[in-house]
């Protein structure tokens, strides 16, 4: 049986250290700085396809810096060119700006912080080498990603990748999330005993720590890309893929990544709902259902029955008995 692991807390100073070992490791495309220097920034903003741009706030304690590499970037700047709102009050955007509107792309962490960055690499690295044995012995291994605890919807999405690939491995992003958002570690239980519950071993567990940006479909390109560098022959993006408030429309990832062009195969998809003629959760425009029978399964409503003790009807009652069971906060 796979274990949750022990680690340091992730907590809001270590971001941009999160960052910085993402880049080390080749997890995402850098510059010669690492991190976005203006040019850099400047070719991002048309081109969702590069994901998001590694921006450092200037002046953080974890950091040493060259003072001669500062650039400006205003909040208005970022929520319309990175974030394609108008919302300066978002939540991706109200994180991507809390240092202010000055960036350094040359800095270095301080000794101190480098056993967290290590410690990123190493888990970071366990991930890549499950799926570069798994590809060793020519098989093909899909990446599902999410930040909340699995229902009917997500174990459509998994057959749906076990359709497509030999593997699934459930791929979490492990880093700062919002306030409201599942804690890493009770997405990872929960799913650890689903995999051991209910699925052979062509489904496994394996996180990924970075971090999430809310940016919609342009996170979806940026997830893409973090998956073809780990090694993953496919990826499976869902709806409102990095959404959050409601801010996106639900199939605007579908749609970007429809018309994509990565090494790595995308399997967009438009959702998971519940057929209630069929009695079954099925994914729109690839099972068959009349459309007055579906029921949204909802996350948020999930969430709300998780605090309230009731179950939902849209997930596995022994699973939800089972986070009964946690005690602690569950939520960020």
């Amino acid at each position: 049986m796979q274990r949750p692991r022990s680690n340091f807390d992730i907590i809001e100073r270590y971001r941009y250290l999160i960052d910085y070992s993402n880049l080390k490791d080749g997890l995402f495309s850098s510059s010669g700085d690492f991190f976005c220097n203006k040019s850099d920034y400047l070719q991002y903003i048309d081109n969702p396809f590069l994901g998001v741009p590694f921006l450092l706030p200037d002046k953080l304690d974890s950091f040493n810096y060259d003072n001669k590499n500062s650039f400006t970037i205003s909040k208005s700047e970022i929520c319309h060119n990175i974030f394609s709102l108008n919302n300066l009050d978002y939540v991706g955007v109200r994180l991507f700006t809390e240092y202010g509107d000055t960036y350094n792309s040359y800095a270095a962490p301080k000794n101190e912080h480098m056993p967290f960055v290590n410690w990123v690499s190493q888990v970071n690295n366990e991930c890549k080498s499950l799926v570069s044995s798994i590809r060793a012995s020519g098989k093909t291994v899909c990446a599902f990603q999410t930040r909340n605890i699995p229902h009917y919807g997500h174990e459509r999405i998994i057959a749906e990748g076990l359709k497509e690939c030999d593997y699934v491995i459930i791929n979490p992003i492990i880093g700062l999330k919002k306030k409201g958002d599942f804690r890493h570690e009770v997405v990872e239980k929960a799913f650890l005993y689903l995999i051991d519950n209910f699925y052979d071993e062509r489904v496994k567990y394996s996180p990924i720590i970075a971090n999430m940006f809310y940016a919609g479909p342009r996170e979806a390109c940026h997830h893409t890309i973090l998956r073809e560098n780990l090694g993953f022959t496919h990826f499976l993006v869902g709806r409102d893929h990095a959404g959050a408030e409601n801010a996106y429309n639900s199939d605007s990832a579908y749609d970007l990544l429809s018309n994509s062009n990565f090494d790595i195969s995308v399997i967009p998809l438009q959702g998971a709902y519940y057929c209630k003629k069929n009695n079954k959760a099925v994914i729109k425009g690839i099972d068959n259902y009349h459309k007055e029978d579906l029921v949204e399964i909802s996350g948020s409503e999930f969430r709300e029955c998780i605090i309230s003790g009731d179950l939902y009807n849209f997930s596995r009652p022994e699973l939800q008995n089972y986070i009964k069971t946690f005690g602690g906060d569950l939520f960020e």
